[in-house]
């Protein structure tokens, strides 16, 4: 993947992820571990798949590390 084909994926990510976080009502805590809020996993679930669809390897605070690409990328975009 050339570096212009990253920055539009993330650029994409990025408005999907906006999009659906202006929207977004609760901003509770929330989840299996203590301090994981609602607001997060939207964020992973936003993510990670189509990160490691496109080849990388993802490490979330969420959801730990999946795929085996290269390039790891790392998620954590609310309050990382």
């Amino acid at each position: 993947m050339t570096p212009e084909a990253i920055i539009d994926l993330f650029d994409l990510l990025a408005e999907r992820l906006a999009t659906r976080l202006d929207v977004l009502e609760n901003w509770d805590e929330m989840g299996t571990k203590p301090g994981q809020y609602v607001h997060d996993l939207v964020a992973d679930k936003i993510l990670v798949g189509p990160l490691l669809e496109a080849g990388f390897r993802v490490l979330t605070e969420e959801s730990g590390i999946a795929g085996d690409g290269a390039i790891t990328v790392v998620v954590d975009p609310i309050d990382g």
